[in-house]
């Protein structure tokens, strides 16, 4: 499998980390690496809409690092990909999924700025 792409960034008191490509066993250690890097403070957003492929040790390496940093300090702008896996293993309630509110954002361009939350429709 190809390594995924992941961008860190900070920008306005948020960590932003952008993921692109696959995310599988053989590189979901690298995903779960970026968020365990997050400062102690301020929002973590995992954006993925960038991504490709995402199974269930990509699904897990999501779980411990919002773990790491905190639920309530993590937010998601899923993809589509990650979206369907959150919604068929029942865990889309377990985040605090945002969508990104222009297509500069959905590719990693621009920080998601306010915030808003994704209200599932």
């Amino acid at each position: 499998m190809h390594q995924p792409q992941i961008l860190k960034h900070h920008l306005d008191g948020t960590y932003l980390i952008t993921l692109k490509g696959e995310i599988d066993l053989s590189n979901a250690d690298r995903v779960r690496a970026a968020i365990a890097e997050a400062p102690d403070s301020g929002t973590v957003t995992v954006n993925t809409v960038g991504v490709t492929f995402i199974d269930s040790t990509g699904l897990r390496a999501l779980i411990e690092g919002a773990g790491h940093v905190g639920l309530e300090r993590l937010h998601l702008i899923p993809g589509a990909r990650t979206l369907r896996l959150l919604e068929v293993t029942g865990l889309e309630t377990h985040f605090h999924i945002v969508t990104a509110p222009s297509p500069e954002v959905a590719q990693g361009n621009k920080h998601p700025k306010p915030l808003d939350v994704w209200s599932g429709q």
